[in-house]
C-alpha cells in the first residue's frame, strides 16, 4: 500500500516517524529515508536506536531547494537517485516468514515528494519504483505538493493543512516542536 502525507502543514515527517515507531514495535523492518534533510531531526534520533530501523540520508545537504546552485541540485539530484537505489537493494526478500506478514517492511520517503516537484527527480523515476515494491511493503512519501499521477496511484492521501504556524510571525523552528 502507498500512503502520501503531503501539504504545507507541520507534522507531515513526525507522523511518518510514528507509522515507523508503530511498525517497529511489531518487529516490521524499517526504511526511513530522507531526501533533502540532513538527518539532524529529533524523530530521526529516536528511531535510530529502534532495532530494524534503517535511516538512509543523502550526502550532502545544502539547505532548500530554492537557495540551492544549478551544481549543489544536480549533486542532489544524483543523491536522490541513489537514495532510491539503497531503499530498493534493501527490500525484504520473498522468504517464506514475509509471505505470512501482514506487511515485510515500511519504507518511509520523507521529503520525495518535494524532490519530485523541484525536479531533482523525475515523477516517471519514482513510479518505476513504486511499481517494483513487494506487494506486501508498505510505503509512506511526504512532501508539501503532490504530483496527481502519485495521488492516483496511492492508497492513503492525507493532506496536511496550514491554517496558523508561528512562523509567519517571525518564530524560529523550535528543537523538539519543529526540529
Amino acid at each position: 500500500m502507498i500512503h502520501i502525507l503531503y501539504g504545507d502543514g507541520k507534522g507531515k515527517t513526525s507522523a511518518a516517524a510514528g507509522m515507523a515507531l508503530r511498525a517497529a514495535s511489531y518487529g516490521v523492518r524499517v526504511i526511513f529515508a530522507q531526501f533533502l534533510k540532513d538527518g539532524s531531526s529529533g524523530e530521526i534520533a529516536l528511531l535510530k536506536e529502534i532495532p530494524g530501523v534503517m535511516i538512509l540520508k543523502a550526502t550532502h545537504f545544502f539547505g532548500f531547494t530554492k537557495n540551492m546552485t544549478q551544481e549543489q541540485a544536480g549533486i542532489v539530484s544524483g543523491e536522490c537517485r541513489e537514495l532510491l537505489e539503497k531503499i530498493r537493494c534493501y527490500f525484504p526478500g520473498a522468504d517464506e516468514e514475509t509471505r505470512k506478514a501482514d506487511i515485510s517492511a515500511l519504507i518511509v520517503m520523507d521529503e520525495v515528494l518535494n524532490a519530485v516537484d523541484k525536479g531533482l527527480l523525475e515523477t516517471g523515476e519514482l513510479i518505476s519504483f513504486l511499481e517494483d515494491m513487494p506487494e506486501n511493503a508498505e510505503l509512506v512519501m511526504t512532501g508539501r505538493k503532490a504530483d496527481p499521477e502519485l495521488i492516483r496511484l496511492s492508497d492513503y492521501v492525507s493532506e496536511v493543512k496550514k491554517e496558523r504556524h508561528p512562523y509567519e510571525n517571525g518564530v524560529r523552528a523550535r528543537t523538539g516542536v519543529e526540529k
